[in-house]
């Protein structure tokens, strides 16, 4: 089998925005009350946030519309009208969100 025909298996953690799939993190943890940390962005989130934030984040807070967060690890679904951009770093795959997410219960 070639190198381009190998599979990588999905992402723990799976973002959604706007009901289209922008890739994964390996890693998400809560920081604060509302605030959640995700680390390990895959290369297409990476793209996603550095494409309309800039590959450093945002100089200011910026919003994000109807997200979704899947974590596989943990059979979770979270999801919040309004999220808004604390932190993102293309090059370190980081990415802080704080939003009022609803549990959506298990995946």
């Amino acid at each position: 089998m070639k190198a381009s025909e190998t599979h990588r298996a999905p992402p723990p953690v799976i973002l959604t925005v706007q009901g289209t799939r922008i890739g994964g993190a390996g890693h998400v943890e809560k920081e604060e009350e509302d605030t959640f940390f995700f680390e390990d962005l895959d290369s297409s989130a990476r793209v996603f946030f550095a494409e309309r934030l800039g590959p450093g984040g945002p100089g200011e807070d910026a919003v994000v519309a109807d997200v979704m967060v899947e974590d596989t690890l943990h059979h979770e679904t979270l999801r919040a009208n309004r999220a808004v951009v604390r932190h993102f770093s293309a090059g370190t795959g980081e990415l802080a969100l704080s939003a009022q997410f609803a549990r959506e219960g298990k995946a």
